[in-house]
């Protein structure tokens, strides 16, 4: 692209966007380019930065969520001081963040975290804890009506009970109060529900879909 004589719109809309930092890659490595060699676009870029650092300073001061600032802390290891602070004042029957993490203790309250969807169709997910060390984690999972998982292979073990509804397997069908384990280093054929179901999970993160 030869250098600008003159900027159009389409060229001061590519600038601000540029600024912005939101330009597809390719046509930011291809604007740098071009703009070492064209003044007029330099120029209008240089002129955007100050504005584009004063953006944040117009939105209004705000604290992160307090379930956000307590994760963050126990993905670290760590306590949030400010966790303890709104215990006192919540008193002694909840503590509305989550999840608490002290030591020898995790405690989450599920309602505070999102379904989240998973790469199976018609299957959601709310990560309660993950041991890093021991390579294991625990879930809430939530299955639609007529949802089938693929099969997979366990590199640790799996424990399944279940909190609602019916899960089925080449084992049989499990209701209500039914658990199941399965070992490491196993196969595990195709999972589903007719009626739906929620399970509370214990497996390995590092599980492979076969």
């Amino acid at each position: 692209m030869k250098p600008h004589q003159q900027l159009d719109q389409d060229d001061l809309e590519r600038i601000a966007l540029f600024a912005l930092g939101v330009l597809p890659q390719e046509e930011a490595e291809a604007f740098r380019d071009h703009s070492r060699k064209c003044a007029l676009c330099r120029e209008e870029s240089a002129a955007l930065e100050p504005v584009v650092a004063g953006l944040g300073e117009l939105a209004p001061d705000a604290d992160p969520p307090a379930a956000l600032k307590d994760r963050l802390f126990g993905e670290l290891g760590l306590q949030n001081p400010e966790r303890h602070k709104r215990a006192a004042e919540a008193g002694p029957e909840r503590d509305a963040s989550a999840p608490t993490v002290e030591a020898g203790r995790v405690h989450v309250r599920s309602d505070d975290l999102d379904w989240e969807a998973a790469n199976i169709p018609g299957v959601f997910r709310k990560m309660l804890h993950v041991d890093r060390d021991r390579k294991s984690c625990a879930m809430l999972v939530r299955m639609e009506p007529g949802t089938r998982y693929p099969a997979h292979f366990h590199v640790g073990p799996e424990e399944i009970f279940v909190l609602e509804g019916d899960f089925r397997d080449e084992f049989g069908a499990l209701v209500k109060g039914d658990y199941q384990r399965v070992e490491a280093n196993t196969r595990h054929g195709w999972q589903y529900t007719e009626r739906g179901c929620l399970l509370l999970v214990r497996s390995s993160p590092l599980d492979r879909v076969l």
